[in-house]
């Protein structure tokens, strides 16, 4: 039987069917059949081999950015401070200000600080806004080495490299490149996925501490981790209590800053009523944005569509995540994940910016790679869509219209 590196082996004819299944180590792949067992060791490909793809996806995406950017009329500088970029900036620049205590006004307490506390040494050196420009690339670019490395290290390369092209060309993806925190909070579940899939605990460790530094709901990722090794060991051990005890220290972190700069350590949790963000089952605001679609038509509702349609597709990419992990050939660490990060931010009461945020569920690109009739020309629909969408939100980007 053949064995092509990074993929599963191809079986012989005449030999009974072959299944691989996932085992607890992560280098080696079990192959089971009816009068047989054997496991096989993955070879361990050279840094150059692992980096070159998703490195190339990134120069070819960032460049056809940054000429849409200025075709649109726009700069390149100036996007990468639009509307959220704007708040991570003051952050950066001014710490945690707070001057309505009702909090019916938006302020930047509202905004984790990830992304501003790994810029501010950078700014003592070049400055502010510079060091937000170079911060803004450099966690996009590490998105899609997370992306392809973590993907790669639970299936084969093709499905890997596929998973970063679907990153790539999702309609949102520009906020990559703009000081936003998505970038940092894609590595970040990425490298702890990773980690905790190859038993590495300090990585892992720190990606539980940086992922409540990016969004609010990157609090539930050391649960989320955690919980998913609970499940695999059959019991809470060092490494994932570990997880818990650093995710919790991130948000005490910024609860202790926001306490001392802007008086209220739960200043981020009562900043969000501002942009009209609370608590609901992840179903309500679906089902308040299906009425609006009806209720606009004939016209389109064009914002209310597209996040439904994201959600869909992201609910899509997780029916088959959690199909593959019921067959053995997904961590659950990265079906849980996927999960998570398309319901928790449906807990909000709205369905703005879902477009945006399902990105966090970025093991779900993975179901691109499905292989099966007329998968190939869905594919290429998907990514024609993709393209087109992503010039009309870059254009609307680029002229500073609002992009939900």
């Amino acid at each position: 039987m053949a064995r092509t590196p990074g993929r599963w082996p191809t079986p012989d004819p005449g030999l009974p069917t072959l299944s691989p299944v996932l085992t607890e180590r992560p280098d080696a792949l079990t192959i089971t059949a009816s009068s047989a067992t054997v496991t096989t060791t993955r070879p361990r490909p050279r840094l150059w081999d692992l980096a070159a793809f998703p490195l190339a996806v990134w120069v070819l995406w960032r460049a056809a950015q940054a000429v849409l950017v200025v075709a649109f009329g726009g700069n390149v500088v100036d996007a990468t401070f639009r509307y959220d970029g704007t708040w991570f900036r003051s952050v950066l620049e001014d710490g945690y200000v707070v001057t309505d205590r009702s909090f019916a006004t938006q302020q930047n307490p509202a905004f984790m600080p990830g992304v501003a506390w790994l810029a501010w040494p950078v700014a003592q050196v070049i400055g502010a806004e510079a060091a937000a420009v170079v911060v803004a690339n450099l966690t996009g670019l590490a998105a899609f080495f997370g992306v392809h490395g973590a993907t790669r290290s639970w299936a084969s390369e093709r499905t890997a490299r596929i998973a970063t092209v679907a990153l790539a060309l999702w309609p949102t993806s520009f906020v990559l490149c703009a000081y936003y925190s998505e970038g940092l909070f894609i590595a970040a579940t990425a490298v702890g996925l990773w980690a905790d899939r190859r038993d590495r605990p300090a990585p892992a460790l720190l990606a539980c501490f940086l992922a409540p530094l990016t969004r609010t709901v990157g609090i539930a990722f050391a649960p989320v981790l955690a919980g998913a090794r609970w499940w695999r060991l059959g019991r809470l051990d060092a490494v994932g209590a570990g997880y818990l005890v650093s995710g919790a220290a991130a948000t005490v972190a910024v609860s202790v800053v926001q306490g001392v700069q802007a008086g209220d350590p739960l200043a981020w949790m009562h900043a969000q009523q501002a942009w009209g963000r609370g608590l609901s089952p992840p179903w309500w605001p679906v089902a308040a944005a299906l009425a609006e679609v009806v209720e606009a038509l004939p016209l389109i509702a064009t914002e209310y569509a597209l996040n439904l349609i994201a959600v869909a597709v992201a609910y899509a990419g997780a029916v088959v995540v959690v199909r593959w992990w019921r067959q053995g050939t997904m961590p659950t660490s990265a079906a849980a994940w996927t999960v998570a990060a398309i319901v928790l931010p449906l807990c909000t009461v709205m369905i703005s910016s879902q477009i945006r945020f399902v990105m966090a569920a970025w093991p779900a690109a993975a179901a691109f790679a499905y292989r099966g009739r007329g998968a190939g020309v869905l594919r290429l629909c998907a990514g024609a869509v993709g393209i087109a969408l992503s010039v009309l939100l870059v254009r609307r980007w680029a002229n500073d219209i609002w992009v939900a």
